[in-house]
């Protein structure tokens, strides 16, 4: 009897601490994705590419909640995540590139190709997200106001500011499965 209070007591442990760590996961490549926005700006600002896409942007929501339902994530839950990833993406582009044109300094570098390069790295992390999230919450979890911190901890992107991260969580607590 004993032994077997002692396997639930660890459990009781060890299942928190799973949950943290699953969302880490979640919030991790999240931070991942939008690492990459820096990049996308610079090959926007070089090539003289607008930022903002507005027909290609509904394509990309169309196609990840698709993706996503296929997933066994329900579409209508996750659609304000997306979209809230995607004007993430854009204030971190816009910032950069301001910054930019304001020091009329532009990076040395040579920035990636965004069709060859950068948007099939993007395309597979926003693959990976869906996947870690919908594992997170068929383990029982859900997304609260108590991991705010720790997304503000590991969601540290240059130009994306503390509204703007607490803007993409909140998009992220309606997210359900497929029913």
């Amino acid at each position: 009897m004993r032994a077997m209070l002692g396997v639930f007591a660890l459990l009781l442990v060890a299942l928190p601490a799973f949950a943290d760590s699953e969302s880490a996961k979640v919030f991790e490549l999240i931070d991942k994705r939008l690492e990459y926005m820096k990049e996308v700006a610079l090959y926007k600002a070089t090539t003289g590419t607008a930022v903002e896409d507005r027909y290609r942007e509904a394509i990309v929501v169309e196609k990840a909640t698709n993706k996503a339902a296929k997933a066994g994530l329900a579409p209508e839950s996750i659609e304000d995540f997306f979209k809230a990833q995607i004007a993430a993406a854009k204030v971190i582009q816009y910032r950069h590139i301001a910054d930019w044109t304001l020091s009329k300094k532009m990076p040395a570098d040579k920035p990636a190709d965004l069709e060859v390069e950068i948007r099939p790295v993007l395309l597979n992390l926003g693959d990976e997200i869906v996947v870690a999230i919908k594992r997170y919450l068929e383990a029982g979890n859900r997304f609260g106001d108590d991991q705010l911190a720790e997304f503000h901890r590991i969601v540290d992107v240059e130009k994306l500011d503390e509204s703007d991260e607490a803007a993409l969580f909140a998009s992220m607590r309606s997210i359900t499965l497929a029913k």
